[in-house]
């Protein structure tokens, strides 16, 4: 009897081993669609999952989606072993256990706009603003100017949501709103074309932008050191995540102050 017991159990941890060693590698891969660059890397790229499996030597299923709501909350609950996705997911899923791996090579200042009778964001009181869809990079970035500058989102009269990028500046163009949010050069590019139209209340720190991968810091290292050198490569580059660098420090403060941000 305890000889079989024993075959038992030997045969029932194989096969764990087996179903373990089998166990594909989760990817959720995070696009935002306020992010013009990005989506345009994503739409022109290759499936991720091809490459990225050989690189790993092993199998990878991938999950994309442009539910910003529902990544954060992914990284919230550590879900995935990869999560690739814009800043503020990237620093969601930093602040949740996940180790930084590369980032995007692009950073960018993110920037609060008002129309030019607005002199300072104690005077939003009542006023509209128009925002990226809820969750996004966006988004995120004003309501976390806003909180610093002690102004609450209920104190708005009317806030609208929207896909597009470049709409919240045609609201203000168009006076159907009176703050939005846009990067920085794109918002000095619209003011020197709509002169005295809108002027900049509030600015972040400059802060990575574009895609990054972060992974569970269970990963080994020789599979992170598989995955970095399939993040060198010519085919990462074609998957549609732009251009992608191992982290530095100084990478991993600027992710810190945008998840302070947040708070």
């Amino acid at each position: 009897m305890q000889i079989l017991r024993g075959a038992a159990f030997a045969l029932c941890l194989a096969t764990f081993s087996a179903v373990a060693q089998d166990a594909p590698y989760l990817v959720l891969l995070g696009v935002d669609v306020s992010d013009a660059a990005g989506v345009q890397e994503q739409s022109l790229g290759a499936p991720l999952a091809p490459s990225m499996s050989a690189a790993m030597q092993t199998r990878v299923q991938v999950k994309q989606t442009t539910n910003m709501t529902d990544v954060m909350r992914a990284t919230r609950a550590e879900e995935n072993d990869i999560v690739i996705g814009p800043p503020h997911v990237t620093a969601s899923a930093i602040s949740h256990g996940y180790l930084l791996l590369a980032c995007n090579v692009r950073t960018e200042r993110f920037v609060l706009v008002a129309r030019r009778e607005i002199g300072l964001l104690s005077e939003l009181a009542a006023k509209r603003v128009y925002l990226t869809q809820p969750d996004s990079a966006r988004t995120y970035f004003a309501k976390g100017m806003l909180r610093e500058a002690g102004f609450d989102m209920n104190g708005f009269q009317k806030v609208t949501y929207a896909r597009t990028s470049g709409a919240g500046l045609l609201a203000l163009e168009s006076n159907l709103s009176d703050l939005t949010v846009a990067e920085e050069g794109e918002a000095k590019r619209w003011m020197e074309a709509h002169p005295g139209v809108g002027k900049i209340l509030k600015t972040t720190r400059e802060v990575p932008a574009g895609m990054a991968i972060v992974v569970k810091k269970s990963m080994q290292p020789a599979e992170r050191k598989a995955l970095m050198a399939w993040v060198n490569s010519a085919v990462a580059y074609s998957a549609g995540l732009g251009r992608l660098r191992e982290v530095s420090g100084s990478d991993k403060d600027q992710y810190n102050y945008i998840a302070a941000l947040g708070i």
